[in-house]
């Protein structure tokens, strides 16, 4: 039996790969976000804790330490700032990456589909074809034992 061929096999072969590589491209940036978000919640944390510790003190103790504290919270609010923008620019990668998968994706559908009906549609080529050698090979088959009897009574 003849083996199935499609024209846009090779277009299916490369959206599936493309959509693989857009998978893969998700899969990164959602762990640049959860790292820099983990990242942000311990220099928070960290922030609540000076503080709690800053409530505990008294006196002089307390007075250096929330200059000290202050001192370096501006520098901490700087890299928290940073750090939320850097995360929102890797959110909003990861958004228009997951609309390009998205769109591959339904390509990818859409092709397949296409490919199921392009493979119904041959197999169901191939069945008639086949019938079609089955009908001849029949009527073949029949004729000649019509005109098998008559030559073989006149010998």
């Amino acid at each position: 039996m003849r083996r199935f061929k499609w024209p846009l096999q090779r277009v299916l072969d490369i959206r599936i790969q493309q959509a693989g590589a857009q998978r893969l491209q998700l899969a990164r940036l959602s762990q640049q976000a959860a790292s820099v978000r983990r990242e942000i919640f311990s220099r928070q944390a960290a922030m609540r804790n000076a503080l709690d510790a800053l409530g505990e003190l008294t006196g002089v103790e307390r007075i250096v330490s929330q200059q000290e504290f202050m001192r370096l919270s501006g520098s901490e609010k700087t890299q928290l700032d940073r750090l939320e923008s850097k995360l929102a620019e890797i959110e909003a990668q990861r958004r228009e990456k997951a609309g390009e998968y998205q769109k591959t994706q339904s390509a990818c559908e859409t092709l397949e589909k296409l490919w199921e009906k392009a493979a119904q549609a041959d197999a169901k080529a191939a069945f008639k074809l086949e019938q079609k050698e089955m009908d001849d090979n029949f009527r073949i088959g029949f004729a000649r034992e019509l005109i098998a009897p008559k030559t073989g009574a006149e010998d």
